[in-house]
């Protein structure tokens, strides 16, 4: 019977120490060992992870500051209720270097609805058309351009579900170089899609 309760006691201990290291993946960029024991208690324990306090609104903030730590927290609930909602936090952040990679990453791991990365790719395009400053756009540009052809190559979507937004992307930012193989991938690809 007392097994029971130094059990519980230890949960709770492994949830505070949890709870702590998500709180931190907040802020700053957490150390290896904290990684490790995340990884460790996440993995084993289901339980843990649903009450460790990673929810949607730190889910923006832990991509930036702990890219691996959000990407592991996404695969771990990929199963569990409320998933969905944290995909919905991807069309509603801004688009990033690290936003994207890890998209891209969640693609390559989970069965991810083809509706739902057309919708992604035409906010990250949408994304970029509103960007004021030219040096800042410009970078994103190239960056989603990128993203783009890998998910085209992958054949994540169909091409004409949104080959007017794409040939409008491609056209405002010509002048970027990334654009330019992206409009010739489109290119080589529309015979198929009409």
């Amino acid at each position: 019977m007392s097994n029971g309760i130094i059990l519980f006691e230890i949960n709770q201990d492994k949830l505070s120490q949890v709870k702590e290291i998500i709180q931190k993946t907040c802020t700053t960029e957490i150390s290896d060992e904290e990684q490790r024991l995340l990884f460790d208690y996440l993995s084993n324990e289901k339980d843990l992870l649903k009450n460790c306090g990673f929810t949607c609104q730190r889910l923006p903030i832990i991509i930036e500051k702990n890219k691996e730590i959000a990407h592991f927290l996404l695969i771990q609930i990929c199963n569990l209720d409320g998933f969905e909602e944290f995909l919905e936090v991807f069309i509603q952040i801004d688009v990033t270097q690290n936003t994207l990679e890890l998209f891209a990453q969640l693609f390559g791991e989970l069965k991810l609805p083809q509706e739902y990365i057309t919708q992604y790719i035409n906010y990250c395009i949408d994304f970029c058309n509103n960007i004021k400053e030219k040096q800042q756009q410009n970078k994103l540009v190239r960056f989603v351009s990128v993203f783009i052809q890998q998910m085209l190559k992958q054949k994540a979507f169909v091409t004409k579900d949104i080959l007017t937004d794409l040939q409008a992307f491609c056209i405002e930012f010509s002048k970027v170089g990334e654009v330019s193989k992206l409009f010739k991938l489109v290119k080589s690809l529309e015979p198929a899609t009409q």
